[in-house]
């Protein structure tokens, strides 16, 4: 699923990332710190298709798993800030993920 999964986020295919996410968790793919990165691209499709309880979940699930993709999670939000129409459930969650993350201080790890 990953592999699909990425080739269809470089495309921004977001309806068929997300589409091999739920695939991904139909199947219980279980989620450890070996393959944390693996979850990126299904957070940035839940995201960029407005699936915003989603993307926190499985954002929390990766930093839980493996703390020390904070600044890939970082840069991750930053790209749905860019990418993304503000709304005040997107405003909320990149307030929450920015906070949980600290993402102001990214830079300095």
């Amino acid at each position: 699923f990953f592999e699909k999964a990425e080739l269809a986020r470089q495309v921004s295919d977001w309806p068929r990332v997300v589409e091999l996410a739920d695939q991904a968790l139909s199947n219980n793919y279980p989620m450890t710190e070996a393959n944390a990165l693996e979850w990126i691209p299904y957070i940035e499709g839940y995201a960029r298709s407005a699936r915003w309880e989603a993307a926190e979940q499985w954002s929390l699930a990766v930093y839980q798993a493996h703390p020390k993709m904070r600044r890939m999670l970082c840069s991750l939000w930053d790209r749905v800030e860019s990418a993304t129409p503000a709304s005040s459930a997107r405003d909320q969650l990149l307030e929450q993920m920015n906070t949980m993350l600290a993402c102001a201080a990214s830079d300095e790890d």
